[in-house]
């Protein structure tokens, strides 16, 4: 018998595989967004294939104390140093028993921006930051 129930958006984990260093460590996302993907031009004749528009994935954290391979992966790669794509990046919403229902999979991920969030002395909230992800493949795995 199917399960029926609905996913909550605030249990997943997000992986990013290909750092160096302990990358499932470098976790902790309050927030996924821009996940999408659409058809460039709807004109295309049928015996060709449509091609794609991948939306850049914007991941919001936190900034720990702890050393981040994944801060320093895209800030290495948008400095001009040598740009290496991550293999694949893995976003999983989990279900009540902490098991994947759903798995997206991102191929071939190039670092697009990092942002601080803002420093000001009159507001006690966590400091965060923003890593924008632009990839060529969007595939769900499981779900």
């Amino acid at each position: 018998m199917p399960d029926n129930r609905f996913l909550p958006a605030f249990h997943f984990t997000v992986q990013c595989r290909g750092l160096k260093g302990n990358a499932d460590a470098d976790t902790g996302f309050e927030s996924v967004t821009g996940l999408k993907i659409s058809a460039a031009d709807t004109t295309v004749a049928d015996d060709k294939k449509i091609p794609a528009l991948f939306n850049p994935v914007v991941l919001k954290r936190a900034v720990s104390q702890q050393p981040s391979p994944l801060r320093q992966w895209v800030l290495n790669n948008l400095n001009g140093g040598k740009t290496t794509p991550l293999p694949e990046v893995l976003i999983q919403v989990l279900d009540e028993m902490h098991q994947p229902a759903l798995t997206f999979r991102l191929l071939h991920v190039t670092a697009a921006g990092w942002q601080l969030g803002p420093l000001h002395t009159q507001q006690s909230e966590l400091l965060t930051e923003e890593i924008t992800l632009q990839y060529r493949v969007l595939e769900l795995v499981k779900g």
